[in-house]
């Protein structure tokens, strides 16, 4: 998001939305990183992208293991508990 921001919530006040993408060179997952994107430039003014980054989990056997991840999130002007209808249909599409 640009470094002003575009509403006055506090940052722990105001929704924020994250998508995580496993970070392939496949162009699938390629057209859905641009796609989210442009949705949070359009939607929100902005989003932030976060390439190449670590999520480690447990794997059935147990043993820990990691994928290369891709992050990308939008700060929301609204604030999360009086709009948490609205925001969870919004991410639930």
């Amino acid at each position: 998001m640009p470094s002003e921001r575009r509403n006055s919530l506090p940052l722990s006040k105001g929704a924020r939305i994250e998508i995580y993408l496993p970070g392939r060179g496949d162009n699938a997952y390629a057209r859905l990183h641009r796609g989210f994107e442009k949705e949070f430039l359009h939607t929100f003014g902005g989003c932030t992208v976060i390439k190449n980054s670590k999520g480690l989990y447990f794997g059935s056997d147990g043993k820990a293991d990691f994928d290369r991840i891709n992050v990308i999130y939008a700060d929301t002007p609204f604030d999360f508990d009086e709009n948490f209808k609205a925001l969870s249909e919004y991410t639930d599409l």
